[in-house]
């Protein structure tokens, strides 16, 4: 998929996702998680845990959406709706690592100085997606 360069670049900032996804009675579990976004493949990711309520829904549903804001203008986001690609354990601590850099200006993540986490990282293929306060927002 792709996003248009002005969304592009904001998706390159350290926002928040506010990812949302079903529970197996189909209620809706949402968290707010750190993530990348390659531009190159069109696909985001974020880290977790294994025992986290999210990755026991992603793994049953892959369907999710979520909602990255401008932390400093609200009314700019990008809202999207997809499906999980993918999710690995392998390299788990070192994306946490990077994302730690990126939202903490930090070389490791600080809540597992240990790493005895076990760490998965999920990978979203968007389907679609809408914008609103960019130069080439689409509802």
């Amino acid at each position: 998929m792709e996003f248009p360069e002005d969304v592009r670049k904001f998706l390159k900032e350290p926002n928040f996702m506010f990812l949302s996804e079903f529970s197996p009675d189909r209620t809706i579990h949402s968290t707010i998680v750190w993530y990348e976004f390659n531009s190159k493949k069109g696909v985001f990711r974020f880290n977790t845990t294994g025992d986290r309520v999210k990755y026991r829904n992603l793994t049953k549903d892959p369907r999710c959406t979520f909602v990255i804001p401008n932390t400093k203008n609200m009314y700019q986001y990008v809202q999207v709706q997809g499906k999980v690609a993918d999710y690995t354990r392998k390299n788990g601590h070192d994306f946490i690592d990077s994302e730690a850099k990126r939202y903490l200006n930090k070389d490791k993540y600080p809540y597992d100085p240990e790493r005895k986490e076990d760490r998965v990282t999920f990978t979203i293929k968007p389907e679609r997606f809408f914008t609103s306060g960019f130069k080439s927002s689409r509802s």
